[in-house]
């Protein structure tokens, strides 16, 4: 089975300099920071096809940052742990993905986040910050970077990949869905709402849920897939799926006890909601490719 490797290009310029204000002792160094377009190898790992509601999308070779972020953050702590520099980019912004900062010489810790929602990320120096979802709901997909650098006046460069830090629930319904459907509520009981920088922690324990407004040719379709990103991959999960009509009362409802998520892997969950059967269960060793899904 083949494999891709997600990577992005950063390269890191230092060059010195000092203005009237900077102290003449304490020059500043300029540092930037430039993630180029995803480098692509063997594989679909990089792939995601999300179908429903969101549409379909294909990320294929060539894409970039954009693709796969709307939302990019930088963060610079100095060696004693305290947050000298943050940045926040859009993906509208014409220089998304490119960071130039100005500090001072020294070591440094730096922090990069990209995902496809806006994070909250909070400051109480490097060893306790973390991300947190801003508004609170699920996750989207994420990525994540940290390392040292040492900040002088000579020029270096470094290729950084960052890591996807979420797993996926692929949820497939194989009966038809319900012509007085109007919605598909896919909720994640224990879920996780925090990712800590120093450690990777993940913690905050809640149940968190995704809302899939049926379309009208998705009405009485088979087989159809809802997605939904995960970052707890520390314990099992119960997941529920709920189709709802018009007046918001339930159609049906089924409930899938530890079901276990990793890190960048997709698990796949496949049976009919209608009917006493039970769901099939299993773990996509390659994000993006199906196989056989775990059974409901």
């Amino acid at each position: 089975m083949k494999r891709i490797l997600l990577t992005l290009s950063l390269s890191v310029l230092l060059i010195s300099s000092c203005s009237k204000h900077d102290d003449p002792e304490l020059p500043k160094t300029g540092v930037q920071f430039r993630f180029s377009d995803f480098s692509w190898e063997i594989g679909e790992l990089g792939k995601s096809r999300a179908a429903s509601v969101s549409g379909e999308q294909e990320y294929n070779t060539g894409d970039t940052l954009r693709n796969h972020a709307k939302f990019f953050y930088y963060r610079a702590y100095n060696a004693s742990g305290v947050k000298v520099s943050e940045k926040m980019q859009t993906s509208e912004a014409a220089d998304f993905g490119l960071v130039s900062d100005a500090l001072n010489p020294g070591t440094y810790t730096v922090v990069f986040i990209a995902s496809n929602k806006a994070l909250g990320l909070s400051g109480y120096g490097f060893d306790k910050d973390h991300c947190y979802i801003a508004d609170n709901s699920y996750w989207e997909d994420t990525f994540f970077r940290k390392f040292t650098i040492q900040v002088g006046g000579e020029p270096v460069s470094h290729a950084v990949s960052m890591e996807r830090i979420v797993g996926a629930l692929e949820v497939t319904l194989l009966d038809a869905t319900p012509l007085n459907a109007s919605k598909i509520i896919l909720s994640a009981a224990y879920e996780v709402g925090v990712y800590g920088f120093a450690s990777g922690s993940r913690t905050a324990t809640a149940t968190k849920t995704k809302e899939f407004i049926l379309t009208d040719t998705e009405k009485g379709a088979k087989n159809r897939k809802f997605l939904m990103h995960i970052l707890n991959t520390n314990r099992p999960l119960d997941i529920t799926i709920t189709s709802y009509n018009d007046q918001n009362l339930v159609l049906a409802s089924k409930t899938i006890s530890g079901v276990s998520f990793q890190q960048n892997r997709k698990t796949s969950l496949s049976g009919y909601l209608s009917s006493s059967s039970v769901f099939t269960v299993i773990v996509d060793p390659v994000w993006g490719t199906p196989l056989a899904p775990i059974g409901f």
